[in-house]
């Protein structure tokens, strides 16, 4: 694991995790203590792997193509899955 995020905590917010089939924490989302998963409210990484189950990358969604590659905590726990992530 690459771990760049992986501990990354704020003072009081929530942190939100998802894991893939092969049990590889696939999202972290940090809200803060009283935002819905359904709010625009959070910041969302994506952790990449490879074949072989090792992690190569993370990434953030952009809200466009010219946004920062970490707008913050504008978007939704619910909605991860349909985000476009990059890590640039």
């Amino acid at each position: 694991m690459l771990g760049r995020f992986h501990d990354f905590t704020v003072p009081d917010h929530q942190t939100r995790r998802s894991y893939d089939a092969n049990q590889n924490e696939q999202y972290v989302g940090i809200g803060s203590p009283t935002a819905k998963t359904s709010e625009l409210a959070w910041r969302i990484m994506k952790r990449i792997y490879d074949a072989n189950q090792n992690e190569t990358s993370e990434g953030f969604p952009r809200l466009n193509k010219n946004s920062p590659f970490n707008a913050g905590f504008v978007f939704e726990w619910d909605e991860r899955d349909n985000y476009t992530y990059s890590n640039d």
